[in-house]
């Protein structure tokens, strides 16, 4: 039978209506659904090419990463603890950095562990932490964006593991500084200036653009720190930044 409501019998799974062959409805757990799903999609391997997308739509569908996590009211009946290293792991934040969808998401809760609980993160907690830190300037450096975000966020992990009270061997610590060192480095590198080729007064540069497409330009950047950024770039785009209040809601 289904949980229909919020119950603290509910233990965070999900049932689904299904038909089946004989014309029967009937409810199915999501997990086992998943399985049958796979079985079949193995089981039609020489249907034509439009199915096959069909299967692997609902498939992608249903492996979307989840996470049942019981935050309060405990109770006898209800036995079991999240870690935050497996809950990270099942929501698969690493690899979750190349969405651009869930980028923002992640480096919000990133900066708040880096800069607010490192200290009290143990050493297995504060290596998936750093894995997550390590895919997202990766991925920064290789698409050449959120380079200033993920540098700060770095550097903040690098500073937080001098203090005395973060766990984990010496050995693990040093580890941990000695591959965010190359990692600065390897930021370093890739944001260098690069020489352009000289203008002419025929060329038409970016400045060049109307004023409104420029705050058009501004206004689709991510957060306040991208648009602090631009206006040290340039003093049309900073009066842009500082003139502009739509820039800054």
């Amino acid at each position: 039978m289904p949980f229909i409501g919020k119950d603290w019998r509910a233990p965070g799974d999900l049932w689904v209506r299904v038909n089946h062959v004989n014309h029967t409805a009937g409810w199915e757990l999501i997990k086992l659904h998943e399985e049958e799903e796979e079985d079949n999609a193995e089981d039609e391997d020489n249907e034509d090419s439009d199915d096959q997308n069909n299967i692997t739509d609902r498939k992608s569908f249903w492996s979307q990463p989840y996470c049942f996590v019981k935050l309060k009211n405990r109770s006898k009946e209800f036995i079991g603890c999240t870690s935050m290293s497996e809950a990270f792991h099942r929501l698969d934040m690493a690899r979750a950095v190349v969405d651009i969808r869930r980028f923002n998401y992640i480096c919000k809760v990133v900066q708040i562990l880096v800069n607010e609980k490192l200290h009290n993160l143990s050493a297995s907690s504060r290596k998936i932490l750093f894995a997550i830190i390590q895919a997202m300037v990766l991925h920064s450096v290789e698409n050449d964006m959120h380079i200033t975000t993920t540098k700060d966020i770095l550097k903040k992990f690098n500073s937080g593991l001098d203090s005395p009270h973060v766990c984990g061997s010496p050995q693990l610590v040093s580890k941990q500084q000695g591959t965010c060192t190359n990692l600065l480095d390897l930021i370093a590198k890739s944001s260098a200036p690069h020489t352009l080729s000289e203008a002419t007064p025929e060329n038409i540069t970016f400045l060049d653009l109307p004023r409104e497409v420029l705050s058009l330009i501004l206004s689709k950047l991510p957060d306040h720190v991208s648009l602090l950024e631009a206006a040290k770039a340039n003093e049309t785009l900073q009066a842009l930044v500082e003139s502009e209040k739509r820039q800054w809601r």
